[in-house]
C-alpha cells in the first residue's frame, strides 16, 4: 500500500510539471507569433543622397533610386554639400559652412545626430570615407602657407587624431581616394608645378609619385589607377591607366578628342568618362578597362554642360550624374541611366534650382517619418524626353522578416502533447480513487 500511494504521489507531482511545461511552450508558440522589434527592417534598396537649393541655400536631400521618398535631411543657417554615404550606407559625410566656414559633419541617413568632426578655424571639405568606415579623409587649408592651398588629412570617424598625410604646405592638394583595401590614398598634387598623382600610406609614409595628371580612381581589386593627363603641347586631355607600384602606364583614350575625369566601376570592368569633341559628340562615354570598346551613353545637349561627379550604382548597372547650363545659372537636374536597359529618367524635377552632386549607396535604414518636400513634377527641357510618368518605376512593398512558422508549429505540438499528458495522469488518478472508494 505504501509503494502504491508513493506511485500515486509521484503521478500528481508529474501530473503537475507537465502541466506547467505546457503553459511554457504556449507562452513560446504566442511569443514567436509576433514580430520581432529587430526584424522590422526594410529589404535592402537603392538610396541616393544629393544637394539642391530648392529651399533657398544649399541642403542635402535623400531619394530612393526610382525617386520615391523625397527627404530633405539637414536644415541649418549655412550651405550643405558633398554628401557621401559609408560603405555600409549607415552614415553620411558632408561639407557645412554652418559654423562660419567650412567643416566637414557626419550624419545618420535619417538626418539625425549631426556632429562636426573638424572643428577648425581654416576651411575642411572634399570628404570621403575609408572603406574600413572608422576614417575620413579630406582637404584641409589648415596648415597652408599660401591661401586657398589644400592638404589631405585623415580623421577618425569620431573627430579624433587628425593627421596631415601629405605634408606639403607650398602646394596644393586634392581629390583624395581611398584604395579598396583602405591601406592607402592616392591624391593630386602639384608639388612639381604641374598636376601629379601621387599614393601614400595612410600613416602618411611612402609617399610615392606615379604619373603627371589628376583625378585618380582606383580598380576594383586595388591594383591600378584610372586618371587625366594632358599631353607635353597642352593639346588634349586623355584617359590613363597605370599599375599602383608605378608601372605600365597606358594611354586608353589616345584619339583627338579631350577625355577626362575617369570613374571605375565597382566591379572593375568599365571605366566611365566625360568626351569634348568625341567621335560621337560631346558626352559622357564607358569603355572596357583595356580601352578597347568605347559607347556614348550621354550626349550632352549643346546649350548644356554635365557636372561632375558622375557616380556609378553599386551593382555597375546604372550611372547617375548632373546636367545643366552653369553653375552660376540657377538650374540643374540629377539623370539616371540604365546601362542595361540603355534607359534614362530624371531622379529631380525642378525649373529653377540647382541639384548637384549625387551619392549612391545601397542601404536597409529607413527615415522615421514621412518627410517628404513636393517638388514640382514637370520636364524641364527638350533635352529631357521622359514625363514623370514614365520616369517612375513601381515600389515593391516591404518584405517584413518574422520568426518561421515552422517555430511556433513547435511549441503548440510540445504544449498539446503536455497537457494530454497531465489530463491522462489525472484521469487515471480519479479512477484508482473512486474504484477505492468503492464507487466503481
Amino acid at each position: 500500500m505504501r509503494t502504491l500511494s508513493g506511485i500515486i504521489r509521484i503521478l500528481i507531482l508529474f501530473s503537475n510539471v507537465t502541466l506547467i511545461g505546457s503553459l511554457f511552450f504556449f507562452d513560446r508558440g504566442l511569443a514567436s507569433n509576433k514580430l520581432n522589434p529587430m526584424d522590422l527592417k526594410q529589404d535592402v534598396k537603392d538610396v541616393l543622397v544629393f544637394t539642391s537649393n530648392r529651399d533657398g541655400q544649399f541642403e542635402i536631400y535623400r531619394t530612393d533610386s526610382d525617386g520615391r521618398g523625397l527627404a530633405r535631411l539637414t536644415f541649418s543657417t549655412g550651405d550643405n554639400m558633398e554628401p557621401v554615404w559609408s560603405y555600409d550606407g549607415e552614415h553620411i559625410v558632408f561639407t557645412s559652412t554652418r559654423d562660419g566656414n567650412k567643416e566637414i559633419y557626419t550624419m545618420n541617413p535619417d538626418g539625425s545626430q549631426q556632429t562636426n568632426i573638424t572643428n577648425n578655424a581654416a576651411d575642411d571639405y572634399s570628404p570621403v570615407w575609408s572603406p574600413k568606415e572608422d576614417s575620413i579623409a579630406f582637404v584641409s587649408e589648415r596648415e597652408d602657407s599660401d591661401f586657398g592651398d589644400g592638404e589631405i588629412f585623415i580623421v577618425k570617424s569620431d573627430g579624433t587624431s587628425p593627421i596631415n598625410i601629405s605634408q606639403s604646405p607650398t602646394s596644393t592638394e586634392r581629390s583624395p581616394k581611398w584604395s579598396p583595401d583602405g591601406q592607402r590614398l592616392a591624391f593630386e598634387s602639384d608639388r612639381k608645378s604641374k598636376p601629379g598623382i601621387y599614393i601614400v600610406q595612410v600613416d602618411g609614409t611612402n609617399l610615392t609619385f606615379l604619373a603627371p595628371g589628376s583625378t585618380p580612381s582606383w580598380s576594383a581589386d586595388g591594383k591600378q589607377l584610372a586618371f587625366e593627363a594632358v599631353e607635353e603641347d597642352l593639346s588634349q586631355w586623355d584617359i590613363y591607366k597605370i599599375n599602383a607600384d608605378g608601372s605600365d602606364l597606358i594611354n586608353l583614350t589616345h584619339d583627338s578628342a579631350s577625355d577626362t575625369f575617369p570613374v571605375w566601376s565597382p566591379n572593375g570592368t568599365y571605366i566611365a568618362f566625360k568626351s569634348q569633341f568625341g567621335k560621337d559628340g560631346d558626352g559622357l562615354y564607358i569603355m572596357t578597362s583595356d580601352g578597347n570598346s568605347v559607347e556614348l551613353i550621354y550626349e550632352i545637349p549643346s546649350d548644356l554642360k554635365i557636372f561632375i561627379p558622375w557616380i556609378w550604382s553599386p551593382d555597375s548597372n546604372m550611372m547617375a550624374f548632373s546636367i545643366g547650363y552653369d553653375i552660376s545659372n540657377p538650374f540643374g537636374e540629377i539623370l539616371l541611366i540604365d546601362l542595361k536597359k540603355t534607359e534614362r529618367f530624371h531622379l529631380t524635377f525642378t525649373t529653377t534650382v540647382l541639384n548637384l552632386q549625387p551619392s549612391w549607396q545601397k542601404t536597409s535604414n529607413e527615415l522615421p517619418f514621412p518627410t517628404v518636400t513636393p517638388v514640382s513634377l514637370f520636364p524641364t527641357t527638350e533635352a529631357f524626353e521622359q514625363t514623370p510618368e514614365q520616369a517612375f518605376v513601381s515600389t515593391p512593398q516591404p518584405t517584413l522578416k518574422s520568426r518561421s512558422s515552422d517555430a511556433r508549429n513547435y511549441f503548440y505540438i510540445i504544449g498539446c502533447t503536455l497537457i494530454c499528458m497531465s489530463s491522462t495522469l489525472t484521469l487515471i488518478m480519479f479512477l484508482w480513487l473512486a474504484r477505492r472508494r468503492g464507487y466503481l
